[in-house]
């Protein structure tokens, strides 16, 4: 999710800490882009009435986040960020701003607020857990999609959110060292 540039009269200092940001997103998505690089099929796993829409639509359907089996994946993520904020530590300007962040981030209002459109795939083809879960419960369907399917693209025509294509990190030591 790409920060955009900051106000004309922001402080300098200001401006080079969201310029290094920038210069470390581009770096750490780029890295992840290419580690997670899709060479194999990937698949779907669906019921009937999921293959039958996706063959009449020819299309594969994004789920806002909040309809999905579990749509607490989404808000676990945001509530971890921020009890790693919290854990975090600074000078007095550094802790003033930790502090705001831990702010907004305990009054927002996540659940509303956020556009999440997901998509599940499975670099296995035949997986018991995916079978039971979303396939139900083994009598429907794990569709093959090509790899040239999840070709990000570079430039999107503009007003367009940039594509991102990665791996679901559940595992806490991953996203801690993140």
């Amino acid at each position: 999710m790409p920060v955009d540039d900051p106000p004309a009269n922001f402080p300098t200092a200001l401006k080079v800490a969201i310029d290094n940001y920038k210069a470390w997103e581009k770096k750490y998505f780029d890295r992840e882009q290419a580690e997670n690089k899709i060479i194999a099929p990937l698949y779907h796993y669906t019921d009937a009435r999921g293959l039958r829409g996706i063959f009449e639509s020819e299309q594969i359907w994004f789920t806002d986040y909040r309809h999905l089996n579990d749509p607490s994946e989404l808000l676990h993520g945001l509530k971890f960020g921020l009890n790693t904020v919290r854990q975090t530590t600074g000078d007095r300007n550094a802790q003033f701003f930790l502090d705001r962040v831990i702010d907004n981030f305990e009054g927002a209002p996540f659940d509303h607020t956020l556009e999440y459109y997901i998509a599940s795939f499975s670099r296995v083809g035949n997986d018991l857990g995916q079978w039971r879960a979303y396939a139900d419960n083994g009598r429907g369907f794990a569709i093959g999609f090509a790899p040239s399917m999840f070709e990000v693209v570079e430039k999107p025509p503009p007003d367009t959110p940039a594509d991102f294509l990665g791996a679901v990190k559940y595992k806490v030591e991953d996203t801690t060292a993140l």
